[in-house]
């Protein structure tokens, strides 16, 4: 038989080995066709960048689009402004590229070069970052799938609480690395068009702890507030070196948090000097007071607050907490929704079980055609996940005591006793344990009843059984008198016949004769 595949790759791999040069080693990599035949010319690669336009400014300088040359590479340039010969500045500038260098992560921008141009400034390239600053974002409301008037699309709050964790990640890399950020806000957070979330402008951060280059700014060595004064810790607005620590950049993350909540920021004011002094302060009005409006998830106000504290001592003590937090309100979230649900499922099988009158369409919620049994079976479910999810939350419990009860009582009068037992019970357990005296009482009794229930169907089980096997013996009894009664009878009829037989042979005998 031949071994040629029926594909024909074995003729074809035959036919290139025809074209590769004499001797060529079969252990080595074959090389992609360039679709020349002569060699490159000797001409050198195109070396530098070529500056385009502006495309941000800040306080010391201002980025630029860039084309790298050899890859035609868009990137982002950042230079000092031009003519800024201070020395001071250009240390800064410097610092910050040092920096961000030293911080690898996929949230943090990347750092690729640091040039002198022929004038010998300072040039900062970076990666060019597509997308909007998250304050472009926030500007644009709350609302996801639509877009505003400068064409930011709209995010929820969840989507927010994302970029967020992600910024958390970043600041807590850094720390890891010893260096604080210090002018945490949105305006210094760019949300790619994929959805990358990079954190920007390391202008004011500071190095702490030991062995860090002598060029990096100290926190030791601070002598002057530093960062946005919307956003600065009290004791960064009051330049309290020796109080400036992790802590410090948690503060900032409380105050955009708080920023999601309320749409405004935690230190106030129209003026610089006033608002550095409600930052010195350290006074912060409740998101709840602040935006009275707004609906604002308490777990999440607990946690700006929280971030917000004065005391560095008291304040959630890491970003990487922070973010904890965090996600345990999205994971909070969920029990949250379940719980609501079901309560409403209960509400409900309640409309549903009312008397309506003829023609009257059913209540609000409650599905065509669903039974009472399934809705309460449905909101028990919801009410147990809620509070798998997050079993110390009374929202959780009290929606799981609501479902039982509800529960038992529909079993009381569906003729499952029994079950309403265990179901008042575990309804009592949940109530004593949200130490609510009213609630456990009330389950109590609700178990009672349904234990007199329980105990009235077993007397009347009883009764049934007892009635049943009288009547299995009186049929019994009737079968077997009917029995009986066959047999004399059949007896009595055999007898008669015998006796005609007999008289028939007397009178045949007797005509014969």
């Amino acid at each position: 038989m031949s071994d040629h595949r029926a594909d024909g790759s074995e003729e074809r791999a035959l036919s290139w080995a025809r074209l590769l040069p004499a001797g060529h080693d079969p252990r080595t990599t074959l090389a992609l066709p360039t679709g020349r035949t002569d060699a490159p010319a000797a001409a050198a690669f195109a070396r530098g960048y070529t500056l385009g336009a502006r495309i941000g400014r800040g306080g010391l300088g201002q980025v630029n689009l860039a084309i790298q040359q050899p890859f035609a590479r868009a990137v982002a340039i950042k230079r000092l402004h031009t003519g800024t010969g201070d020395q001071q500045a250009r240390r800064k500038f410097f610092a910050e590229a040092l920096i961000a260098a030293q911080l690898e992560h996929p949230n943090i921008v990347p750092i690729h070069d640091l040039l002198q141009d022929e004038a010998g400034e300072l040039q900062l390239v970076m990666k060019r970052v597509e997308g909007v600053p998250w304050r472009t974002l926030l500007e644009a409301g709350p609302g996801p799938g639509s877009s505003s008037s400068s064409g930011a699309r709209r995010l929820s709050l969840d989507d927010h609480l994302d970029i967020l964790m992600k910024v958390c990640d970043a600041v807590s890399f850094a720390h890891g690395r010893g260096i604080l950020h210090c002018d945490l806000k949105p305006d210094n957070v760019m949300v790619g068009a994929f959805g990358e979330v990079l954190l920007m402008d390391w202008g004011s951060a500071l190095a702490f702890g030991d062995g860090h280059h002598p060029d990096l700014p100290q926190v030791r060595a601070l002598t002057v507030p530093c960062g946005t004064p919307n956003y600065l810790a009290p004791e960064m607005a009051q330049a309290l070196s020796v109080r400036i620590t992790p802590a410090s950049d948690v503060y900032q993350l409380g105050a955009v948090l708080y920023e999601l909540l309320t749409g405004c920021r935690p230190n106030r004011g129209v003026a610089v000097m006033e608002v550095m002094r409600d930052a010195a302060w350290g006074t912060v009005v409740p998101p709840h007071q602040a935006a009275p409006a707004r609906s604002i998830p308490d777990e999440l106000a607990d946690l700006a607050m929280a971030a917000l504290a004065k005391d560095p001592a008291q304040r959630i003590p890491t970003a990487a907490a922070f973010a904890a937090r965090l996600l345990d309100y999205r994971r909070h979230a969920q029990a949250v929704t379940l719980a609501a649900r079901a309560r409403a499922l209960v509400g409900a099988a309640g409309a549903a079980d009312a008397p309506r009158p003829s023609g009257a369409s059913a209540a609000p919620g409650v599905p065509l055609g669903a039974g009472v049994d399934d809705l309460l079976r449905k909101a028990l479910a919801c009410a147990e996940q809620a509070h798998e999810i997050w079993p110390e939350w009374s929202g959780a419990q009290v929606a799981l005591y609501d479902a039982r009860l509800a529960l038992a009582r529909r079993c009381i009068e569906s003729g499952a006793a029994a079950t309403a037992v265990a179901l008042a019970a575990q309804a009592e357990a949940v109530a004593k344990t949200l130490s609510r005296a009213p609630l456990a009482q009330l389950a109590q009794e609700l178990g009672a009843e349904a234990a007199e229930a329980d105990r009235v169907l077993q007397a009347y089980q009883r009764q049934l059984r007892a009635a049943r096997l009288v009547v299995i013996i009186g049929t019994a009894l009737l079968v077997v008198g009917l029995a009986v009664t066959l047999v004399v009878v059949e007896g009595a009829r055999h007898r008669a016949d015998s006796q005609r037989m007999l008289a028939e042979q007397e009178r045949s005998t007797a005509e014969q004769a």
